[in-house]
């Protein structure tokens, strides 16, 4: 029975010709494999969890705009102003997680909205909540020059140990724009997060962290499935074995690239690849015995019988039943 094998064809330009497909049916035939292509997608998305986005450059742009906006508004005394477009930015960043500097532009707009609430009548709980939610996400800033401190948070905070749960082991969490572990000590509060999975984001969002002193998080991030597409995009055909197979879960798989001779396979299981080979090797044929030609066989046979008959000649014709006679020569003495 033939064993079904996920095929990752790593090919620049063109697709595959006629003879390289005939090529590769040979070498399902010969290796008894079946070679299916690597599912489409991965894991659907758990319930709830943010949808998967590609970085948008525009949108950054205008968040950044917007907050120099804020800051020309608030310097000009036009502070509800400044608030509306604090606010709208506050709007952005939570429905955009896929930013990279989310939390860092977030952490500006707290601290924007913050410095304009605590100058305004009864704003000062709310500045100082802005003020420790900007210091959960980027941690404690130098207080600016001339600054009395009142900037700062009153009260120190104790620390939450973070774990989460829902990270495939060859993930990269960054925690508020920063790599993190699947363990951390955070303070309680709003934190954003990218989990990343090789070149693409497998989950971005905001989560809460409650003031405990232990939290398990499950952030909704897909799971990988094996041989499907996402678990080998990043894979490379390099120069001697694939690369970027770190992290693969398929179980049995070949890379199949060109090269100078025609198509070249490396065969791999999870993350380790044999080096590349010919897809199709000659197969030596098997060594003949040693034989003698027809006529050689007959010409030696014919010698050898020829042979045989002249030694038995040579040999019977010196055979005697008694020895020869010989002449004896006597001496009489003079006559």
């Amino acid at each position: 029975m033939n064993q079904t094998v996920t095929l990752l064809l790593l090919l620049e330009g063109e697709n595959l010709s006629s003879p390289e497909r005939r090529a590769l049916a040979t070498f399902q035939t010969r290796e008894k494999v079946v070679l299916a292509v690597p599912l489409s997608g991965g894991a659907p998305a758990p319930p709830g969890a943010t949808a998967r986005r590609g970085y948008d450059g525009d949108v950054a742009l205008r968040l950044e705009a917007a907050l120099e906006e804020a800051q020309v508004l608030a310097a000009s005394l036009d502070e509800d102003r400044a608030l509306t477009v604090l606010a709208g930015i506050e709007r952005d960043l939570l429905a955009h997680p896929e930013l990279p500097q989310a939390a860092w532009l977030m952490a500006e707009r707290h601290h924007l909205a913050g410095a304009i609430r605590r100058k305004q009548p009864g704003g000062l709980p709310d500045a100082d909540a802005l003020l420790e939610s900007a210091h959960v996400l980027e941690g404690p800033r130098a207080a600016p020059f001339g600054d009395d401190g009142a900037s700062a948070p009153a009260m120190p905070v104790a620390l939450a140990t973070l774990s989460v749960l829902d990270l495939d082991p060859a993930d990269r969490l960054v925690l508020d724009g920063r790599p993190a572990t699947q363990k951390e000590s955070v303070r309680p509060g709003r934190h954003h997060a990218r989990v990343l999975r090789g070149s693409s984001v497998a989950w971005s969002g905001w989560f809460d962290v409650p003031a405990e002193p232990r939290v398990d998080k499950v952030l909704g991030v897909p799971v990988r499935v094996a041989c499907s597409a996402e678990d080998l995009r990043d894979v490379t055909p390099d120069a001697r074995t694939p690369g970027g197979t770190s992290g693969v879960h398929c179980a049995r798989w070949v890379g199949v690239r060109r090269g100078k001779g025609g198509l070249e396979v490396a065969w791999c299981e999870g993350a380790r690849c044999s080096a590349y080979g010919p897809l199709l090797h000659d197969r030596p044929a098997p060594e003949p015995r040693a034989s003698i030609p027809t006529w050689a066989a007959a010409t030696l046979v014919g010698a050898a019988a020829l042979g045989a008959g002249s030694l038995l000649i040579f040999t019977g014709a010196f055979e005697r039943d008694e020895p020869p006679p010989r002449r004896v020569f006597v001496y009489r003495g003079p006559e």
